[in-house]
């Protein structure tokens, strides 16, 4: 077993709720209003901006040219997400905002990591996100073949399914993981799996948010 499958068996009842979550599958299946995916994009950009910045101190933390090169590659990446979602979609101006407790909790679990834990805690917080990335776009070709300009939020969509960079950068964060924790102790390993864990609360949290600002077609 590589070290990304220990970690995602612990998580594993968290991980298959993430993926089955009814707003997500809502946004799929074209159930969602646009109150509530309003109330999702612009909570999710607002997270997005903090963790570009989150992602800086991992640039600080590199110890190397190899660590270097594919955290610029990541944020370039996630550069061009937000950017996308501007050019489709009129977000509120991020001073206006209003995060909620779950977002704020959530970038606050992240800025603490970034300030009092290593590179390795880092990349396994963003390697589940990263992870469920790929996996929604799968969700999104196995649920809905048949997607088509008429779906509302079909642009957001696209995001997931038409980007091939981003799709290789999300495959190789498994393979990049198991390569930084090569020599991870038992000890560490345990607090690993406690950072995968609260990441992957924290994301069905906020879905659970989002579920409360939506009311099915």
């Amino acid at each position: 077993m590589t070290k990304f499958d220990e970690l995602l068996s612990s998580i594993k009842k968290e991980y298959h709720n993430f993926l089955n979550h009814p707003f997500i599958i809502g946004i799929v299946k074209n159930e969602v209003t646009r109150q509530g995916f309003d109330y999702f994009i612009n909570q999710n950009y607002y997270i997005l901006v903090e963790v570009i910045r989150i992602w800086g101190s991992l640039l600080v933390k590199a110890h190397n040219e190899k660590q270097m090169v594919f955290l610029i590659r990541g944020l370039n990446i996630m550069i061009k997400y937000i950017t996308q979602i501007n050019q489709n979609y009129q977000c509120q101006e991020l001073k206006n905002i209003k995060p909620s407790q779950i977002t704020i909790d959530f970038i606050n679990y992240l800025w603490e990591l970034s300030l009092e834990g290593t590179y390795q805690d880092l990349i396994v917080a963003f390697s589940i996100c990263s992870f469920g990335h790929y996996n929604f776009r799968q969700l999104i070709l196995d649920t809905y073949l048949d997607l088509n300009e008429l779906h509302p939020y079909y642009w957001w969509l696209l995001l997931y399914i038409n980007d091939n960079q981003d799709l290789e950068l999300q495959q190789k964060w498994v393979e990049y993981l198991n390569q930084e924790l090569t020599d991870t102790t038992a000890e560490e390993m345990e607090k690993f799996k406690v950072i995968f864990y609260k990441v992957q609360q924290f994301e069905n949290n906020f879905l659970n948010d989002c579920l409360k600002f939506n009311s099915y077609k």
